[in-house]
């Protein structure tokens, strides 16, 4: 009897991608020697597996230093070779690429890691990894600390050396970059920052001034003034923003947890974000403000915790 191949399902989909995400870091850390001032792991990823966040993320995100980057050939080689070989542990019938999806000239490195089974699944499942080139002095300035990312599933899996991961403190600044940064609305940023501000306490007049160095490594939304680029959220209506988390929060998150969330504590999210971003954009003064154009990209990155 000929076996029939089987469309991919949700649950075999995030197996695939829980374990490329870990498997990839842990490639990563044993093929070149990682300080702080060196890579930082950050994002909706780096939220969940560093610091246990109960919203998935599909993406990693890494903010890396510059000069490291012209070392990066020779250590995705290394990468790629552990991940061929542990994926004949993990599943022999599955088949792995690591896809350079880096553009000339671009500030973003990223790599698409596609799983898939040709003889026995139809479809295939895929990560990106991008690293955002900054320089050493940005990095200095960048709160991190070593983590050994965990993954909690039926089987706790988790990275073998620790990585330097973004602190809650950096993740909340951005998390501001994101809303400062991005064209429109991603539900994800919401639930971050309320999450984040739930775990630890957020001074306004010190936050502010880290957001600052933060977004200095991008583009605000046309180029605004970032006290003015984080106040765009303020302009949307509060119950369409809630209206839009269904699905747009919803499929990031345990369906237990949605369903004690939604509506109520959705909508004090929306209250809090605003409250949030108000209360920073009011410690920024404007006479003080520099943001060096030396780390801007050509255009803004999107920062997923997907910044």
């Amino acid at each position: 009897m000929i076996n029939k191949r089987k469309p991919i399902d949700p649950g075999l989909a995030r197996e695939w991608s829980d374990w490329a995400q870990i498997t990839f870091m842990d490639a990563l850390v044993q093929s070149a020697p990682w300080t702080c001032n060196q890579i930082a792991f950050h994002g909706g990823t780096s939220l969940h597996l560093s610091w246990n966040s109960p919203r998935f993320s599909e993406d990693l995100d890494f903010l890396l230093l510059q000069e490291k980057s012209k070392d990066f050939d020779l250590i995705m080689s290394k990468v790629r070779q552990k991940m061929q070989s542990a994926v004949m542990l993990f599943d022999p019938s599955l088949t792995i690429e690591i896809k350079n999806k880096s553009k000339e000239e671009s500030n973003l490195l990223s790599f698409h890691i596609v799983l898939s089974s040709p003889k026995k699944i139809i479809g295939n499942t895929m990560v990106k990894a991008e690293f955002w080139k900054v320089d050493s002095e940005y990095l200095d300035k960048y709160e991190s600390e070593f983590v050994l990312p965990v993954k909690r599933n039926d089987v706790v899996s988790r990275i073998s050396q620790p990585i330097p991961a973004a602190t809650l403190k950096s993740a909340y600044a951005d998390k501001l970059t994101a809303f400062s940064t991005r064209p429109f609305l991603k539900w994800r940023d919401v639930f971050d920052l309320w999450w984040i501000g739930k775990q630890i306490d957020i001074n306004p007049a010190e936050m502010s001034k880290l957001f600052l160095h933060h977004v200095s490594a991008y583009n605000t939304v046309d180029n605004k003034h970032p006290k003015q680029a984080l106040l765009q959220f303020l302009s949307l209506d509060i119950e369409d923003v809630v209206k839009k988390s269904d699905p747009d929060l919803k499929k990031w998150l345990p369906a237990p947890l949605w369903n004690a969330l939604y509506p109520d504590g959705v909508r004090q999210m929306v209250m809090y974000t605003r409250d949030s971003l108000s209360k920073i954009s009011d410690q920024i003064d404007r006479n003080e403000i520099h943001v060096s154009p030396k780390n801007r990209p050509h255009k803004a990155k999107k920062i997923d915790i997907n910044p």
